[in-house]
């Protein structure tokens, strides 16, 4: 998939499994932009302290915090900002009342082979 895609990750990796997803699940699927993920790093990171759920002395936040470190040096590296999108994710399907600030009822479907492009 090329940098420029304007394709979810996941959805342009696999755009076959994303199309048997959307159209053959019977339930409701929450999806999380993207966009939702980048934040003005400077300004967010004083107001919120994104990694304080890896600084929880449990095996699962010492396995998080190591598996996150290898992202934010990569990041860090080039000057980029660590992307939370899988936190953010997680976070709205364990309480989406209490994350999510907008939320939209779509259709979506995947187009596979140019037809509505």
């Amino acid at each position: 998939m090329s940098e420029f895609s304007s394709a979810e990750f996941n959805f342009g990796a696999d755009p076959e499994a994303a199309k048997i997803v959307l159209e053959e699940m019977n339930t409701r699927i929450i999806l999380v932009p993207w966009e939702n993920a980048y934040l003005n790093g400077a300004q967010h990171e004083q107001l919120v302290d994104f990694e304080s759920h890896l600084k929880i002395d449990t095996p699962l936040a010492g396995f998080l915090a190591l598996a996150t470190n290898v992202g934010h040096g990569i990041m860090a590296k080039h000057g980029r900002q660590y992307v939370y999108c899988d936190e953010i994710a997680v976070a709205v399907a364990i309480d989406e009342k209490t994350i999510a600030t907008k939320t939209m009822d779509l259709r979506l479907g995947v187009e596979l082979s140019g037809e509505m492009t």
